[in-house]
């Protein structure tokens, strides 16, 4: 036997006519499924099947719930410290029950969104605009909301079992999409899919379409509206379930997969430079040595054509012409300085240029060309010893190879960020 206790003020306890569960409420409309007590008094049930109807008057006072509701618009989908105070205030009113306000305390979600339509009938609120949004209207009815002075109370004597409870482990959830009732069909999932190019991608593969279909029709609409919220938060930038653990193993596996991808791209990139450097550096050396060696002869031609002028003039043996030979010497050893100080410079430049793209470390395996200097003198050139014309300025990483770090480390984050959607959006375990 069921012993059920109505709240101070007297009320109603509604059955839904498929006999699933009752609802408490004050001022409700009457039918054939209400059954009514006295104020503060438990009822047990009654085996009689004679229906009797009695009319009485309650007093008329201004009830004051025991918990107050919140002074703030809130509407599905908030979460806050208000949501669960109004959720506190239509438990005290019996428009949720607490085991429903558990599934999900501070969350604006259907069972709330429900429970103040329910109020919102209640009161008289048009809620045309927002059925289920706590707002202006709703809050201005609540507060001024004062028990009827007439309360009709009827009693029918049939036998009163124990409803069955509506399954009540389903967690409040902000859907994104809330659908009414008579929504939550296949034309609707269809709408929505339809008019949504994320959710649309998702089902694209065929493996995924396959479990999404033979999903229980219940789950479909949920999992409908979770893509949505998905595809809308990842829109704004956000992470989506950074709660799923990845294990340093599997991060392992995400970095090898990327280094994989990616590292054969920037190692021919790294070996392009480094021929070209090689080539160039090679050219440099060899049109510097070929100058120096073409640049003798003519030299030596010079110095002879010079003899044989000083001769003819009488003036072999003159001061002057020593001033001239020397003059003669002096050029040709500034025109081949100044082309080692060229070939130098050049080396220089295309090496470092080299380093900073490829880094000092991957440089160290090129050998840096060495310019012979040469001592000019009338009986011809001289070579001196070869000397390196560049030294690399040492532990620079390199455009390339940092590039090629950052771009690594991105791609391993994106099949990072690839498995927690795949795990997050797994049909497999709902089937």
């Amino acid at each position: 036997m069921a012993q059920i206790t109505v709240p101070q003020g007297g009320g109603t306890i509604t059955r839904r006519t498929d006999g699933v569960q009752f609802f408490l409420s004050a001022g409700s409309k009457y039918s054939s499924n209400t059954y009514t007590f006295e104020p503060g008094k438990s009822t047990p049930q009654s085996t009689s099947k004679t229906t009797t109807s009695v009319r009485t008057q309650v007093p008329t006072t201004t009830q004051q719930p025991t918990t107050q509701p919140p002074n703030t618009n809130l509407q599905p989908g908030t979460r806050s410290n208000e949501v669960k105070q109004l959720q506190d205030y239509l438990v005290s009113q019996g428009y949720m029950t607490q085991a429903q306000m558990n599934t999900g305390p501070g969350i604006y979600g259907p069972k709330t969104k429900a429970a103040v339509t329910r109020l919102q009938e209640d009161l008289g609120v048009d809620n045309t605009t927002g059925p289920g949004f706590y707002g202006p209207r709703t809050r201005k009815a609540v507060q001024e909301a004062v028990q009827p002075p007439d309360t009709e109370i009827a009693t029918e004597d049939e036998a009163i079992t124990e409803p069955e409870d509506i399954p009540e482990d389903e967690p409040e959830f902000d859907p994104g999409v809330t659908p009414d009732d008579t929504d939550t069909t296949s034309d609707f999932i269809n709408e929505l899919i339809k008019n949504n190019p994320f959710i649309q991608d998702q089902l694209k593969d065929p493996a995924l379409r396959e479990l999404f279909d033979n999903l229980p029709p219940e789950l479909k609409p949920a999992y409908v509206q979770l893509l949505n919220q998905l595809g809308k938060s990842i829109e704004a930038g956000k992470v989506i379930n950074p709660d799923i653990e990845i294990t340093p193993q599997k991060l392992q596996e995400f970095m090898d997969q990327a280094v994989t991808e990616l590292d054969p791209f920037y190692q021919e990139q790294i070996g392009l430079v480094k021929t070209d450097l090689k080539t160039s550096l090679g050219r440099i050396q060899e049109d510097f040595d070929r100058s120096v060696e073409r640049a003798e002869e003519p030299f030596l031609e010079g110095l002879s054509a010079q003899d044989e002028a000083e001769a003819q003039a009488g003036t072999t043996f003159g001061s002057e012409r020593a001033r001239r030979e020397g003059q003669i010497i002096g050029g040709q050893q500034d025109l081949i300085d100044d082309a080692l100080r060229g070939s130098s410079r050049r080396i220089e430049d295309i090496s470092s240029q080299a380093e900073r793209t490829i880094g000092s470390s991957n440089l160290s395996s090129i050998l840096s060309p060495s310019l012979r200097g040469t001592t000019v003198s009338r009986a011809g050139f001289t070579p001196g010893e070869r000397s390196l014309s560049f030294t690399p300025q040492g532990n620079l990483l390199g455009t390339l190879p940092k590039k090629r770090e950052v771009d690594i480390r991105t791609r391993a984050s994106e099949l990072e960020d690839t498995e927690r959607r795949q795990r997050i959006l797994d049909l497999s375990k709902l089937r």
